[in-house]
């Protein structure tokens, strides 16, 4: 092992479960005894009489150390040092859930806003709560570390299940199901395809197993479209290779067309259903029907015994009425007659209509088999609307099929704006019934508010309906528990005993006991099936590192969302006096963190000259070198987007916005053509609006700007003040052109703080980043309290804001009222405030409707039409979801990032501070300068 072996104070856990504290190895004193060779099996397998094991039960000793080959010896540090490291980190994650769990309790309610710890979700705040969230096993925001990539599932599945189930895991059997679609059928209904989306992440949440898809049709090259339609979504969606797609085409066919025969997993709709009913346990499938088809009937038919023992229950959407033909309004039992005992569909539901004869066959077949059926009516689906931005919010993802399924629903929003114009019984209706009138329209999807004739419609629509979504839903026991009605006014007695579901009777008897919750989950379910498994975003940051911890902080988050496949970073660029330090400290950083390979250019000085270089001292040990940092930043911005794609890249500003700014107004072409959105660490007023602002952003820009209704200005958060004029114009410039722009404030951070906990944690890697931001966190965070607590030029520039009674309620829980600028506060402290690594969270479209919530601002800033998203409005509404999932994600991610070279690295080395150039640490001017700018990142 060289001169020596050092692990500090490494608790490892042996086969024996016994601990055992690995401190350090030396070459032997004296002669060892001698010891057998060992085998020849395998270079890791190694028996010299156990002694292996006995250095992992106990001090390694260094007498058998010196008699192991030295061949071996090097492999054997590797193995053992992979084992050490993943140790340590278990270590570290049990540590972090007992002190973290113990230090929230210490804060007191009054701390947190109504979303804090100790609000809403105060009761998770418990070590239970931390086994749930952050054990591997049972949360979808920790990796699959063996796939190198982003784990199958999302950030936040525990949230989400607990919402849905109100449990932290999906505590039932998954469901297998078989979808029964007519996709494309109509050109204005997009809900089949988010239906597609909503099974993924049913899927991925624990709920369901996908077995198959049958599709139908009337019109052969519709069908042939929607089946390649499915196929496609199928492998983009990452669905199992073996779900089967079943074609239908209304007795067009008896064998399988040859457009159809490239696709392994496609075949004729009886073949596929025949063997996945085969493959079935009995009572276990469960189907849903969102269209009633020949194909379904005739194997009904022909296969019912097999179907009665297969099928567990099937849902469909529709309306079902009584002997009378009468819309059944109440709990119907069955009567002593066969005839008046069986559901029969409704004709005048009109997909039911298409074909009578068959769907009233179906319905009749299954109560005679003995199938349990649910039905679920317009009534329930309004029940649970879906707030209007769903299919932005899919956009807002850069999914490209997204993105087109955006503009249909736009088209298809307009189509059916003008159909309800159409007299009754006219074609141009496209069989809408006569109850589908304008004032319908407005009630059911625009809040009671009619468009104008000549409005544009998408504007004023503020919910859809998810037809085949909620009969999903309803179709999995655990959801349907949970979020539909269970009084026995839906249930309808039928023959063989069995009782049926009816939901939906009417808009009073609609089926659903909790709308909110039924809302969110098909919201949140699509989204998180679009971003099962997102492909990298290209991502350029604007940091000023050494200014506040958390720009560093940021790039540490930044690694472990690389490793993870969220991000692919091309570019950095430091600016704010002295940038090309401030760029050495980024580089250094960057490749202590397995980034080197990630370009960073040197930037402007931000609008601000008065900042010094506090931070080259304490970095010294790996600052890079001025030849390895660009000197012209726009030149590698250009290069950069250059060989990107369309709309692909996010921009992240976390610090002046002069640089960022500055490249806009020079190549605005290429900015909107390969920028995707543009997320800022900073603030907008959302009070007034300054049409003055709007003309000065007009000028020097390279193409005229669309009209803007109104443009919100940025406020005067830190990162905007550093230089007004550019953020001025950024703000106002992203808003005429209409790019995607998050904001995230003070606010949204205030709603998650961290404990302190997470610096003791970070150090006890060895990593130097963290060592150095540990050491630094201290020091300024003492350094604030004096100031604090100071009056006059003492507080050197402090806001009154900030004072003792600020900082103990902001930092201290509440507590250190007692204590004077003289004492020392650190073991007081219990949190700090993570803006930048927010922000960039709120940047990666798949983890930001996770945790962010824009809900607050949306009206406000809708009524611009503007694709603007505030995060953090007020103390009130901080625009977190769930601030215990997002501080467990900050957390698990932060002591992911810095330990991810030491995971990374196949070799062991000593840590040395090796001079990279020369500094002056004792300067006594530099120390002061240190204290004059320490605590601006709690502000």
């Amino acid at each position: 092992m060289g001169a020596s072996f050092s692990v500090s104070k490494i608790n490892v856990r042996s086969q024996s479960s016994r601990p055992v504290e690995l401190k350090h190895l030396e070459p032997p004193s004296d002669p060892p005894p001698a010891a057998p060779e060992p085998q020849d099996s395998s270079p890791l397998h190694i028996e010299v009489k156990g002694v292996l094991v006995d250095a992992l039960h106990k001090e390694i000793r260094s007498d058998v150390i010196e008699k192991i080959h030295s061949k071996w010896l090097e492999e054997i540090k590797i193995e053992v040092r992979k084992e050490l490291l993943q140790e340590l980190l278990d270590s570290l994650r049990k540590d972090l859930r007992e002190e973290v769990a113990e230090a929230i309790k210490r804060i007191p309610p009054a701390v947190f806003a109504p979303n804090g710890p100790r609000g809403a979700l105060g009761s998770q705040a418990s070590p239970a709560a931390w086994e749930d969230s952050i054990t591997p096993k049972r949360n979808a925001s920790m990796f699959d570390m063996s796939r190198g990539g982003a784990k199958p599932g999302y950030a936040g599945t525990a949230s989400l299940i607990r919402e849905a189930t109100g449990h932290n895991e999906c505590t039932a059997d998954r469901v297998p199901l078989i979808l029964f679609t007519d996709m494309g059928g109509a050109a204005h209904d997009c809900g089949d395809t988010v239906a597609l989306f909503l099974l993924r992440g049913l899927e991925g949440l624990g709920f369901l197993d996908v077995k198959g898809v049958i599709v139908s049709g009337n019109d052969s090259r519709k069908l042939e479209m929607s089946v390649k339609t499915i196929t496609t979504l199928l492998g983009h969606l990452h669905f199992n290779e073996d779900v089967g797609v079943g074609v239908c085409l209304q007795d067009a066919f008896t064998e399988l067309p040859d457009a159809y025969k490239k696709a392994s997993n496609v075949d004729l709709a009886e073949t596929v259903l025949e063997h996945l009913l085969e493959q079935a346990e009995d009572r276990s499938l469960v189907l849903v029907i969102t269209c009633i088809n020949t194909t379904l009937a005739s194997f009904l038919q022909r296969y019912g015994e097999l179907i009665s023992q297969k099928v567990k229950h099937v849902s469909i959407f529709g309306t079902v009425c009584d002997r009378m033909g009468e819309d059944i309004l109440v709990s119907a039992t069955a009567r002593n007659d066969r005839e008046s005992s069986y559901l029969k569909p409704d004709p005048s539901h009109q997909p039911f209509a298409v074909d009578m004869k068959t769907t009233d066959y179906v319905f009749r077949r299954l109560q005679d088999l003995g199938v349990m059926i649910i039905v679920s009516s317009r009534f329930t689906v309004y029940a649970g609307r879906v707030r209007a931005s769903l299919y932005d919010d899919l956009a807002w993802t850069n999914n490209a099929i997204a993105r087109r399924l955006r503009t249909q629903q736009h088209q298809a929003v307009q189509d059916l704006w003008d159909r309800v114009h159409q007299p009754v019984g006219s074609p141009a209706r496209g069989g809408l019934p006569a109850r589908c009138t304008p004032s319908w329209f407005a009630e059911t999807m625009c809040g009671g508010k009619l468009p104008q004739s000549h409005q544009d419609v998408w504007s004023c629509v503020t919910s859809f309906f998810m037809y085949d979504a909620v009969t999903i839903v309803a179709a999995i026991p655990i959801l349907r528990e949970r979020i539909f009605s269970q009084n026995e006014v839906h249930h309808y007695h039928c023959i063989n005993e069995k009782t049926n579901l009816v939901y939906g009777q009417s808009n009073e008897l609609c089926g659903v006991a909790d709308k909110k919750k039924l809302a969110n989950l098909l919201h949140d379910a699509s989204l998180a099936g679009l971003s099962i498994s997102p492909e990298p975003y290209p991502i350029i940051i604007f940091t000023d590192p050494g200014q506040d911890l958390d720009d560093e902080l940021a790039l540490v988050m930044l690694a472990a969302l690389t490793e993870r496949k969220y991000v692919r970073p091309i570019a950095v660029v430091a600016n704010l006096h002295p940038s090309l330090e401030r760029a050495c400290l980024a580089k250094g950083t960057l490749r202590k963190l397995g980034l080197d390979d990630v370009p960073v250019a040197v930037g402007t000085d931000g609008g601000c000259t008065s900042h010094k270089d506090v931070f080259s001292d304490t970095a010294f040990a790996y600052l890079g070198q001025e030849d390895e940092v660009e000197k012209d930043a726009d030149a590698l911005l250009r290069r950069v987007l250059m060989g990107e794609e369309h709309e692909s890249v996010i921009v992240l500003c976390i610090s002046s916005l002069t640089d960022a700014a500055k490249f806009l107004k020079g190549n605005e072409s290429l900015f909107v053509d390969k920028v995707h959105s543009v997320t800022i660490m900073g603030g907008v007023d959302l009070s007034t609006k300054d049409e003055v602002l709007a003309e000065e952003a007009r000028q020097d820009t390279e193409s005229s700007p669309r009209p803007v209704k109104e443009t919100f200005k940025p406020d005067t958060a830190n990162n905007n003040t550093f230089d007004m004029p550019s953020a001025i114009f950024l703000y106002t410039r992203l808003q005429e052109l209409n790019i995607k722009t998050n904001v995230l404030t003070r606010f949204a951070a205030y709603g998650c703080p961290l404990p302190r906990n997470i610096y003791d944690t970070m150090q006890k890697t060895g990593s130097p980043i963290a060592l150095r931001l540990f050491d630094v966190q201290r020091k300024s965070i003492e350094e604030l309290w004096k100031r604090c607590n100071a009056s006059g030029d003492e507080r050197r520039g402090l806001p009154a804001r900030c004072s003792k009674e600020w900082y103990t309620k902001t930092f201290l829980g509440g507590r250190g009222s007692e204590r004077s600028a003289s004492d020392s506060i650190w073991d007081l402290v219990v949190q700090f405030n993570m803006y930048d690594p927010m922000a960039l969270l709120l940047a990666v479209p798949p983890l930001a409707w996770v945790f962010f919530d824009d809900s607050s601002s949306r009206s406000r800033i809708n009524q611009s039409s503007l694709q603007l998203r505030v995060i953090g409005t007020s103390p009130e509404h901080t625009g977190i979801k769930h601030s215990q999932t997002l501080r467990d994600f900050l957390m698990q991610n932060l002591l992911e990032g810095v330990s991810r070279p030491l995971r990374n690295d196949s070799s062991i080395s000593k840590r040395t501070k090796t001079p990279l150039k020369k500094q002056d640490t004792t300067s006594l001017q530099q120390q002061e300068l240190k204290k004059q700018n320490s605590g601006l990142l709690y502000l």
